[in-house]
Parts: C-alpha cells; structure tokens; sequence
C-alpha cells in the first residue's frame, strides 16, 4: 500500500477522525491501528464515579455505547444508539425508549431495559458518586416496559436529557451488570461494554490493546481488527516514531512541529473544524482581578487575543470572546440571543483591542501594572492543535 500520512490541526477527538478517513477511499477489514496516546489510563468507570480522565475517556468510546450518540462535526445531530428511536410526551415530561435487540455484552450477557435501568440508576445513586450525576437530577423514575422498551419520567418537562445522553463523554455509557458483580471494586480495570472493540491486554505505562467485538450489533463493523494504544507521553517520541513508521496516528505533537511535518515528504496537513477552545481564566480572588474594572482592563480590552493566536499559535489559532469554539454550529449562537442564522461573534465586536481604553479602566480601580506572559505548556491530553496519522499500516 502507498504510504499516506496525514497531520491534522484540530481539535476533533483522535478516534472520531480515523475513522473518517474512509471517505477518500472503499473501507477495507483487518489490520491494526497503532496509536500514540499522550497519557495513561487510570480506570475505566464509564461516568459511574469520579472523572476518569481524558486518556481512559477517548479510549472508553471504543468499548461501550449510550442509548443515543451524536454524529461527527460539524453536525453534532443527536441520533440513535442502543436506543433505535424514542418519543417525547407530556410536553417533554416523559420519554419513551425502544432499544435495540439480540445486543450482547462483551461478556456475553444481555443488553435489555433492565440493564439500561440499572446503569441509570447507577449514576443518580449518590453512594456511586458519579460525576455526570448533575446532569441528570431532573430524571424523576425509570420504569421497564418491556425488555425492549423504557420509560424516564421527569420532575418537570424537560429538553436536555437527549443531550445529556448523547453527548457529554458518551452520556451513560451502559456496563454490564454481571461484569460489576464478578470483579467487585476491581472492574474499573475490567471495562465491560457492548462496543466495537474489547480490552484484551492493559500494561499501564506500556500499552492498551482493544481488539475486535465479533458480536458488534452494528452489521459490518469495525473494519480493524486492533487497537494498539502505545503510551507515548513526550511527543517528540512520538512524532519521531510516526515518521519511523512505527505508529499510525499521533494523537498529540507539538506545535513547533508542525512546520516541519507540513514539509516532510508524504506528509499532508488537513484541517477540520475546531470544537475545543483553549481558554484563560482571571483569578477573582486575588488584586487587582477582584474589581471588574481591572478585568475590564487587562482581560477585555488590554488584551491582544489576535497576537496570541499569531505567535503561540503560529496562526493556526482563531481569537476567541466565548468558550464557543469556531467549529461549534451555528445554533449555539442562541446562547448568546443571537438568531440562529445571525453572523458570528467576533472579537472585533464583543471586546476589540483597544490600548488606550485599558489604561482609563485600570485607573479608575487605581490598579498597579500587570505582566502577563502567554505560555504554551503541552496538555496531558491535547495539543493547541495537531494530530497526524500515517496510514501505511491500516486497511480498513
């Protein structure tokens, strides 16, 4: 097979963009995917109790599945999942739905109703401690229909729980109760779910190596055979690694490197739409951020979002006034009372830079100067910007 690499500058999830790839040519099963990944997993919980992180929660989607999921950028459409459809009734006060049948577990347990209660249950029980709890507080009873079929009532009508469920880290992914029950305490290092792929081997500081679920319940997937996650965690490794051939994909570089991967022979830049945003926060509880003004100041118009995003970002950065990224759709611009087919928000609108402006705010809180000095530290999870994948080794 020719060799193809390929350096992404986003901010899209690694595994939701390999497995895009297959649109430039027919997909093809077997191989395996060798990964780079920046951090080491701790435990796999699926939500059921503290945050797991960033590096067991990009790994954790491969395993299991929610009742509804959404589609990749720039659409981000709440669809189906383990749930074939739903209804809402009594003006959003109950929901009603019909799961897929004949689903099994890794384990070769059964996916129904019963098991989708029981996940649920779990994360509002407040001994589990999940942290996704608070999205879902407003869930007044879950009730079984049928094997195929459950119902959620809520306190009070209620439009977020498809949302809550298809989005937010999988939602709730669903695990399998047996599972819990055979390894105790011990099956946050046992993850059990109904996905793609299975955990066959786990040596932490070393590698992650999921391997292909037979029984996937949707017909014809996944077309790897492996997932080989090798824990990378400098990515100058990790880089020199996928020129060597050794790995596929990186799933962080740095962004010093990218010029020099953008003019390395067999080597492609691609650019997708950015969903994560870096932001910076200003300390309320300390002088001089503790007075409005100041964060007027130094924070609104003293502060040159656009030069930051031309050198720390070498460009590949656009200046930001929101936590919403460019790459979010338009309808988020509603959080803003904007309509939903209004122009963007810009810098230029909401805070321009002005100078002269900044030294007026300042003065009226009788603030003294401040320095801030913009330091690009790597992420233990995402780089500003860059993923590369060499796909010399894949088919499929």
């Amino acid at each position: 097979m020719k060799m193809r690499r390929l350096v992404w500058v986003s901010l899209l999830v690694v595994l939701v963009r390999w497995t895009s790839l297959g649109g430039a040519e027919q997909p093809r099963y077997g191989g395996t995917l060798h990964i780079a990944w920046p951090g080491d997993p701790a435990f796999f919980d699926a939500n059921q109790g503290p945050a797991q992180g960033a590096p067991a929660g990009w790994l954790m989607n491969n395993m299991y599945n929610s009742l509804l999921k959404l589609t990749p950028p720039p659409e981000l459409k709440i669809v189906p999942e383990l749930a074939t459809s739903w209804e809402v009734l009594d003006g959003g006060k109950t929901y009603v739905f019909h799961l897929e049948e004949g689903v099994k577990f890794h384990d070769g347990t059964d996916f129904d109703a019963q098991v989708a209660k029981w996940n649920i249950d779990r994360i509002l029980d407040p001994e589990v401690k999940a942290w996704v709890r608070p999205f879902y507080e407003d869930i007044d009873q879950i009730e079984v229909v049928d094997t195929s079929t459950l119902r959620v009532r809520m306190k009070e009508p209620s439009g977020a729980l498809p949302m809550a469920l298809a989005g937010y880290f999988q939602g709730i992914p669903m695990v399998s109760p047996q599972a819990v029950k055979h390894y105790g305490d011990d099956w946050k290092r046992h993850p059990i779910g109904t996905g793609p792929f299975m955990m066959q081997e786990w040596s932490p500081g070393e590698h992650v190596l999921l391997v292909k679920n037979p029984h996937y319940f949707k017909k014809g997937l996944p077309y790897l055979d492996a997932l080989d996650f090798r824990i990378m965690k400098d990515p100058l490794t990790a880089a020199t690694a996928l020129r060597a051939g050794e790995i596929d994909l990186v799933a962080q570089v740095p962004m010093q490197q990218v010029p020099i991967l953008e003019r390395s022979a067999g080597i492609t830049v691609v650019t997708g739409p950015a969903m994560i945003p870096t932001v910076g926060f200003l300390n309320l509880r300390v002088t001089p951020f503790n007075d409005l003004r100041a964060r007027r100041a130094i924070g609104g118009y003293g502060l040159d979002r656009a030069e930051i995003a031309r050198v720390a970002f070498q460009g590949r950065a656009q200046p930001l006034v929101s936590v919403l990224a460019p790459g979010v759709p338009e309808r988020a611009g509603r959080c803003w009372g904007k309509p939903q087919n209004s122009d963007k928000m810009t810098c230029t609108i909401h805070w321009p830079l002005e100078p002269g402006e900044a030294p007026v705010c300042a003065s009226n809180c009788n603030s003294s100067s401040v320095t801030m000095t913009v330091t690009k530290k790597p992420s233990p999870m995402l780089s500003p910007s860059t993923r590369i994948t060499n796909a010399s080794n894949i088919s499929g």
